[in-house]
C-alpha cells in the first residue's frame, strides 16, 4: 500500500478544485498519483466465483463408475465421464456436463489439485485464503493488480455480491455494487451539483483534514489520504458519468453483472472485477441435495459458458479485432472443493464435505494459454481389491480417512506431474492457491514483494510459468 507520509504535501489550491465526488458519489477512493503516465495495453481482470464450492468431480475431476461400485465415491450422474485432453498433453476425465464448453476449450485452461488451506475446512477461512492468502484475512490481491499499471484505474476493483467472512485490509478504492445500484449510483452522480472551487463546504472540509494530517500517527495519515481522495475525485466523478449501463427485462443476474464490469473497464472505472453467484445452493451436505447436482452443474456450466460467450461477443476495439475477453484475464473458482462422500453413507445416500486439499480453477482470457489441463487429483487409482494405490504419507497425515482428494506433487520446471509419494507435506511440491496467485501478479507485472508465500518463513510459490503467454 502506498505510503501517504512519503507523498509531497499538497496545496489548498489542489484540494479546492478535487471534491466534486465528496458529495455526489459519497466516498473518497484510496490516494494515488495523478502524474501522467504513458497509456499501455488495455489489461482487465475479471473472477467469477462460485459461493460454497464447487464439486470438481461433476466437471473437470470425475472418476469412472467402478469406484462408485466399489464405494469410494458418489456419482448421482451415473454415467462415466470421457478424457478431456489439453494441448500440453494434460489429462482430465469430465462429465458430460461440461460439453457445451468444448466450444471454448482453447480460450481456457483446467487447473485441477489447487491446495487451499491444509489446516481449515471453514468457507470462511478458505474464502479469505481464495483473496488474501490467510486463512484470517488481510491484503487482497486484487488491488494490486492496479496499483503498479501505467494507468491504474480511480477504483482497484468493482465487486457485484457479497462474499460473507472475508477480512480485506486494503479494500478502500473498490465498491460493492448490484448491477441496478450501479445503473442508479450513475444517474444520481449525473443529477447531483458539483461543488465548486470556492464552496464553502469544500473549503471547510479541506481546513480541517488539513489540520488533522499534520501529526506523524495513522488518523493523520488517514486525513492526508482523504485529502488526496478528494484531488482524484472530481476524474472519478466523470467517469461514472460516463457510464452506459443498460439492463434490459430478460437479462439474467450474471449478464447484468458483466454489463456492469464492462462499462467500469472501459470507462477507466476499474481494472477489475469481482463477481459472486451465489443463486446455486452448492454446498451440499444432504443426500437429498447431492442427488440434485447433476440438474446444479448444468447451470453452474451454463453461467461458465455465458462469461465466455459475452466477452467473446463484446467488442473491445473493432479496428483491430479485438473482444472484450482479448484485453481480459479471467479466473473461475471457488473457495475449495468436495469430499468424495461421507463417512458410513452408502453411495447413493451420501452429501459431501469441504475438500481444500484439491480444488479447480479455469483460467483464460489475455495471457493465458488456453486448451491445457494442468495438475491432478489422487485417488484416482484402484487395486484389484477395490483399495486405492499409491496414496501419500503425507495425504494420509492430513486426510486419515481418504474421504478427501488431495492435489498431485508438481514440477514447476517442466508444468508436470510428479509421481512421488511424499511422507511429509510440503506446499512448495504442490499446486497452491498461492502458486495462481503468483501467476496472476506475474501477469499483471504486479511487485514481487507482494508474492504469496506457502509457509510464512518460505520463499515465494513457484507461479505456472507454462500457464502464461
Amino acid at each position: 500500500m502506498t505510503q501517504i507520509s512519503k507523498i509531497s504535501p499538497i496545496s489548498r489550491r489542489v484540494v479546492l478544485k478535487a471534491g466534486a465526488v465528496v458529495t455526489s458519489c459519497g466516498f473518497l477512493p484510496r490516494a494515488k498519483s495523478l502524474l501522467a503516465q504513458t497509456p499501455s495495453e488495455p489489461h482487465f481482470f475479471l473472477q467469477l466465483y462460485f459461493q460454497d464450492s464447487l464439486d470438481s468431480s461433476y466437471l473437470f475431476d470425475a472418476r469412472p463408475l467402478a469406484f462408485t461400485a466399489a464405494g469410494k465415491i458418489q456419482n448421482y450422474l451415473g454415467q462415466d465421464p470421457s478424457p478431456w485432453t489439453g494441448s500440453n498433453g494434460g489429462k482430465a476425465l469430465a462429465t458430460s456436463l461440461t460439453f457445451d464448453l468444448k466450444s471454448y476449450k482453447d480460450q481456457f485452461t483446467v487447473i485441477n489439485g489447487v491446495h487451499m488451506a491444509t489446516s481449515f475446512d471453514g468457507h470462511e477461512q478458505n474464502r479469505n485464503i481464495l483473496l488474501t492468502g490467510n486463512p484470517f484475512g488481510g491484503e487482497s490481491y486484487l488491488p494490486h493488480l492496479n496499483e503498479t499499471s501505467s494507468s491504474p484505474t480511480p477504483l482497484d476493483y468493482l465487486q457485484v455480491g457479497l462474499m460473507g467472512g472475508i477480512e480485506i485490509t486494503n479494500a478502500a478504492s473498490s465498491v460493492i455494487l448490484r448491477p441496478s445500484s450501479a445503473v442508479s449510483f450513475s444517474t444520481t452522480v449525473q443529477s447531483n451539483r458539483d461543488l465548486k472551487a470556492d464552496d464553502p463546504v469544500l473549503a471547510f472540509l479541506q481546513g480541517r483534514m488539513g489540520s488533522l494530517a499534520k501529526g506523524t500517527g495513522r488518523f493523520s495519515e488517514g486525513s492526508r489520504r482523504m485529502l488526496l481522495g478528494m484531488e482524484k475525485s472530481f476524474g472519478l466523478a466523470e467517469k461514472i458519468k460516463s457510464a452506459d449501463i443498460t439492463l434490459a427485462t430478460g437479462d439474467k443476474d450474471l449478464e447484468k453483472a458483466l454489463k456492469v464490469a464492462h462499462q467500469y473497464f472501459i470507462k477507466g472505472i476499474s481494472k477489475a472485477a469481482l463477481i459472486t453467484i451465489d443463486d446455486k445452493y452448492l454446498d451440499t451436505h444432504g443426500p437429498k441435495d447431492a442427488a440434485k447436482q447433476p440438474e446444479l452443474y448444468k447451470t453452474v456450466v451454463a453461467d461458465i459458458n455465458a462469461v465466455f460467450t459475452y466477452l467473446k461477443s463484446t467488442p473491445f476495439d473493432e479496428s483491430r479485432g479485438l473482444s472484450l475477453l482479448d484485453v481480459t484475464t479471467v479466473v473461475i473458482a471457488s473457495e475449495f472443493g468436495r469430499t468424495n462422500y461421507q463417512e458410513g453413507k452408502a453411495m447413493d445416500q451420501t452429501g459431501t464435505d469441504h475438500d481444500p486439499l484439491s480444488n479447480l480453477f479455469l483460467m483464460g482470457g489475455k495471457g493465458i494459454k488456453g486448451g491445457q489441463v494442468i495438475g491432478a487429483s489422487d485417488l484416482d487409482e484402484l487395486d484389484a481389491n477395490g483399495s486405492y494405490k499409491g496414496v501419500s504419507g503425507a495425504h494420509h497425515k492430513l486426510d486419515g480417512k481418504l474421504l478427501k482428494r488431495m492435489g498431485k506433487p508438481f514440477n514447476f520446471d517442466t508444468m508436470e506431474l510428479v509421481k512421488d509419494t511424499p511422507e511429509d507435506y510440503d506446499g512448495d511440491h504442490y499446486i497452491t492457491i498461492a502458486s495462481v496467485v503468483n501467476s496472476v501478479y506475474k501477469l499483471f507485472g504486479a511487485s514481487p514483494s507482494h508474492y504469496w508465500k506457502n509457509n510464512r518463513n518460505g520463499v515465494p510459490a513457484k507461479m505456472l510459468g507454462g500457464l502464461l503467454v
